[in-house]
């Protein structure tokens, strides 16, 4: 029988897992639906597979944080910054398909603007 905590890890795992796939196949839907502004730099317009690698070994160590701590938020933060890893894996871009005004993102990136609230409220909530 399994302890409570390692049945905590066992459904962060399958949430952050099961979030990953579910928003992927969603953003591929909505970029097959809607214009694609191919965004081939990272952060700021910085680019180079470097660069990526680099960003895949942050967030494995922000997931194994997340798994640590039983973090929720941190694991939404990772979910979007892993499915625009596998778009500039697949396609060697992120494909951004809303824009406003010049400011142009995908579904990856509200998911990731989610977690990053979702972990404020948390910390006000403690506090």
């Amino acid at each position: 029988m399994l302890s409570v905590k390692k049945k905590k890890k066992l459904n962060l795992c399958f949430f952050g897992f099961s979030s990953v796939i579910l928003g992927y196949a969603i953003h591929c839907y909505l970029a097959e639906q809607l214009e694609v502004f191919p965004n081939k730099g990272i952060s700021f317009g910085f680019s180079g597979y470097f660069l990526v690698g680099m960003a895949f070994l942050v967030l494995l160590m922000v997931l194994i944080m997340s798994l640590k701590k039983h973090d929720i938020g941190l694991m939404i933060v990772v979910a979007g910054g892993l499915i625009n890893f596998v778009d500039r894996m697949v396609f060697g871009y992120v494909r951004d398909y809303w824009s406003f005004g010049f400011v142009y993102n995908n579904l990856a990136d509200w998911i990731i603007v989610g977690g990053v609230l979702y972990s404020l409220m948390a910390l006000w909530k403690r506090k």
